[in-house]
């Protein structure tokens, strides 16, 4: 599911900016958050009895013990440093490409859908590879691949700037996430 909504979620979304303009858009929206609200208002979850908490404090020596379990293990720290920089890689271009867009493209809201479109087909491909791939080579070898996949789709795009090139390197870019995050979560796990 959400493989499938990442793929067709952004490219519906331009059309329907386009079609139906960006304050319908904002309703509707809203309206599909009240709806699924509503959904899942009535579903009854039974549970017995919990412990009490124990505040705060129990909180923050659980965090402070899971930080020091992943950097006292090399494996875990660079797994969870990879995957941190893969994601904060795709939220910046989420952000940017939006500006990119309008300013170096000057597309439409239609561009801008489907380029989320194109990243979902990315992390679909890139899913493919990595578990291709992962079968014959090391786990960390395709996050050092997949960071360098985010990079040559980011420099590409930036150089070329057209909108066919600029769709090629979002998926590019969106396969090279994939590697990171799967092959990092992989890594974690195994740890």
């Amino acid at each position: 599911i959400v493989q499938v909504t990442q793929l067709l979620s952004p490219g519906a979304a331009g059309l329907l900016t386009k079609s139906l303009g960006d304050r319908s858009c904002f309703w509707l929206d809203s309206a599909t958050f009240l709806f699924s609200a509503a959904a899942i208002s009535g579903i009854a979850i039974e549970r017995g009895p919990t412990k009490a908490s124990e505040g705060i404090a129990s909180v923050r020596t659980d965090f402070a013990l899971g930080v020091r379990f992943i950097l006292g293990n090399q494996v875990l720290a660079s797994a969870a440093l990879s995957m941190a920089a893969g994601l904060f890689a795709i939220r910046c271009f989420g952000a940017l490409i939006a500006v990119f867009v309008r300013d170096i493209l000057h597309e439409s809201t239609v561009l801008f859908g489907f380029l989320g479109t194109a990243v979902g087909l990315g992390m679909l491909v890139g899913t493919q590879l990595a578990s291709r791939c992962a079968r014959s080579r090391p786990k960390e070898h395709l996050i050092s691949s997949g960071m360098l996949l985010i990079a040559f789709g980011i420099l590409v795009l930036a150089i070329f700037g057209s909108v066919r090139v600029t769709v090629l390197a979002t998926i590019a870019i969106g396969a090279g996430v994939a590697l990171v995050v799967i092959a990092a979560q992989t890594l974690m796990q195994g740890q």
